[in-house]
């Protein structure tokens, strides 16, 4: 049987339309599984709103439902509207998340606005506000939602950095695939904060 064909949109997030924002934000409203660049890598995602879109993914990626996945946020009112965030919190945030900022992801305790399927078992979700990637910002601003964005692979293989290496049983699952071009960065560091006075380094 032959794999399904998803839709290739190339663009440059440096420089796109309001035209294609509008394109690409129609698949993530309509539920679709999106393959686009980050601020990192190359993720995998769909809106973080749908219990069964999350399920896709999970099933796409072959990953453990004891794994959750990073979601992403346009801005302050976003991130509190899903997360629970003391005033500590929210002080280490606007430290953390500034102009020419290094992508950090923080894991919060989330708010029951959030689907069950996202949140792991000690109620815990890992998010990130990409502050300087303009085209994301736009993006989860045109969708009004967050998003999901966890890497583009089969869990515990390696990291796609060129979206021709997408492997035929991941490409089956994706709707839409955003080229950008080949991307080599890392991928985020991720701190928990939950107790804003021990703070966690889980990945580097």
């Amino acid at each position: 049987m032959n794999t399904p064909i998803p839709i290739i949109i190339k663009l440059n997030t440096q420089k796109y339309t309001k035209n294609e924002i509008k394109r690409i934000s129609t698949f993530f409203l309509q539920n679709k599984i999106v393959a686009y660049p980050t601020d990192t890598i190359y993720g995998l995602g769909s809106v973080a709103t749908n219990p069964k879109t999350i399920k896709k993914i999970y099933n796409a990626k072959k990953r453990k439902k004891s794994k959750s996945v990073i979601i992403l946020v346009k801005n302050y009112c976003m991130l509190k509207k899903y997360f629970i965030i003391s005033k500590k919190q929210n002080i280490f945030l606007h430290k953390l998340w500034t102009d020419n900022s290094k992508p950090t992801t923080v894991i919060l305790k989330s708010r029951d606005t959030l689907p069950k399927e996202i949140i792991s078992k000690d109620g815990g979700v890992a998010v990130r506000m990409p502050i300087n990637n303009h085209f994301l910002i736009d993006l989860i601003k045109k969708i009004n939602q967050p998003i999901i964005s966890t890497s583009l692979n089969i869990s515990g293989e390696k990291n796609v950095s060129n979206t021709s290496d997408i492997p035929n049983e991941l490409i089956s699952h994706i709707d839409l695939v955003i080229d950008a071009g080949i991307l080599i960065n890392k991928a985020s560091c991720i701190l928990d904060i939950r107790d804003i006075n021990n703070i966690i380094t889980i990945r580097k």
